[in-house]
């Protein structure tokens, strides 16, 4: 389809859905990135209400590694997949991530049982000091994890300076920002992030090309269910005119938050009458968003 990244994040569906994977096998999408992680405070990971590692052995579903892989076997846009951690980081924070302790013993069960998974993003919104996001980045790379993406909403600057301190311990273990441009990030630009990655990584690091703009697709009301275009809802279309918005400035990708949304609101005409709102839509609409004029 095209050179251009681009992500959809998904969460329930990607575990339990043969429908989702091929799905999004014949989207256009080049990354999954299957969300979300919450770490409990003693160390033990839940995928969304399901637990997946407990006292550091894994006890999720054992098909679960095949549909990950799946997405990437036969006919097939996606090249990667990879698995998104919602935290609370602080428990990270507080447990450490010395080899042998809970978190390094849940992750590494994680890693053995999910050879499918090709890295670890960081959906932080709760631990901003100076050390875990590096030790955490390092951690996982001593595991075996090759690569780590960043889904930030704010504080540039911090995001910046954790990528410079592992940068200079493990050269190209991160591999972009997944930057927020909806909710608490729906005033983001993405140069504000290039002009921070610059100042810390310096003018010769390739900052437009790590910065991927994402978007809320449209999804139910978290009351009445109630699917609606708006702010925060955005259709294909709406994805497309904010992408050229920015193509000025080097994006070379983009991401879709979240697959399950798309399928609840699939057929509910939000967008207009005859208008495609599935996932090969959202895809065509970030390819198109960026397309050179």
């Amino acid at each position: 389809m095209s050179t251009t990244t681009a992500l959809i994040y998904g969460g329930g569906a990607f575990f339990t859905g043969e429908d989702a994977i091929t799905d999004v096998k014949n989207s256009g999408f080049t990354t999954v990135v299957a969300w979300c992680i919450h770490i409990t405070e003693t160390g033990d990971l839940v995928f969304n209400d399901t637990p997946v590692v407990t006292g550091g052995k894994y006890i999720g579903d054992s098909g679960w590694n095949s549909q990950l892989a799946s997405f990437k076997e036969g006919t097939t846009s996606v090249n990667r997949v990879l698995l998104s951690i919602l935290g609370p980081f602080q428990y990270i924070q507080s447990l450490g991530t010395k080899k042998g302790g809970a978190i390094y013993n849940s992750f590494q069960a994680l890693f053995e049982a999910l050879p499918a998974i090709d890295g670890i993003d960081f959906d932080n919104e709760d631990t901003y000091d100076d050390t875990t996001i590096p030790d955490f980045s390092l951690m996982l790379q001593s595991i075996g994890y090759k690569q780590i993406t960043f889904c930030p909403y704010e504080y540039p600057d911090t995001w910046a300076g954790w990528l410079k301190a592992i940068d200079a311990q493990a050269s190209d273990l991160v591999t972009g920002f997944n930057l927020q441009c909806y909710d608490g990030g729906a005033s983001n630009d993405p140069q504000d992030w290039i002009t921070a990655i610059q100042n810390q990584m310096g003018t010769s690091f390739d900052a437009k090309g790590f910065v991927y703009p994402g978007f809320w697709c449209v999804h139910p009301a978290a009351v009445t269910r109630v699917c609606t275009a708006g702010y925060d809802n955005d259709c294909p279309d709406t994805v497309t005119s904010r992408l050229k918005g920015w193509q000025s400035e080097g994006i070379q990708g983009g991401w879709i938050y979240l697959y399950d949304a798309i399928v609840d609101c699939l057929n509910s005409e939000s967008c207009g009458a005859g208008t495609s709102m599935d996932t090969a839509a959202y895809a065509s609409a970030i390819v198109a968003g960026l397309k050179e004029s």
